[in-house]
């Protein structure tokens, strides 16, 4: 599957779009910020007086817990992934990443301009052009 042309992409309302895959995606955005703020154990955070209280009444060790919370968030990010199975199977290799990395690691434009070494004209054409596509895909057709 191709990327969408910048002819094809006009066609349609952006704006609605993407306010309606982001409504979808909601969980999965939701679930990709938890994984990204779980930090290990002892990573410089300060811990307060009542999580040592806590910490102190429940069982297994603190490597333990963050091992089965990472696990537990990984496997919701997955089952949200299969709700849009067929959605992804459309999407180019490019758009599968820019997808990875707005929606699951929360990376603005501008991060993922850097960390790709995209311009910013390619990042907004893939994300637009992978948007239009989950929409269609299912069944939402926002044309101007």
């Amino acid at each position: 599957m191709l990327e969408l042309s910048n002819k094809e992409i006009k066609r349609y309302n952006y704006i609605k779009t993407k306010e309606y895959v982001d409504d979808i995606l909601f969980d999965l955005k939701h679930l990709g910020t938890k994984l990204m703020c779980l930090t290990p154990p002892d990573s410089g955070r300060r811990v307060s007086f009542l999580d040592k209280v806590q910490e102190s009444r429940t069982k297994g060790s603190k490597i333990e817990k963050y091992i089965e919370k990472k696990d537990y968030i990984e496997r919701e990010i997955k089952k949200e992934l299969s709700k849009i199975e067929d959605s992804i199977l459309l999407m180019t290799p490019n758009e599968k990443l820019l997808f990875e990395e707005v929606y699951i690691y929360q990376n603005t434009d501008f991060d993922i301009e850097e960390k790709l070494g995209w311009s910013h004209k390619k990042v907004l054409h893939i994300k637009k052009s992978f948007v239009i596509k989950i929409a269609l895909s299912r069944g939402k057709d926002f044309e101007n």
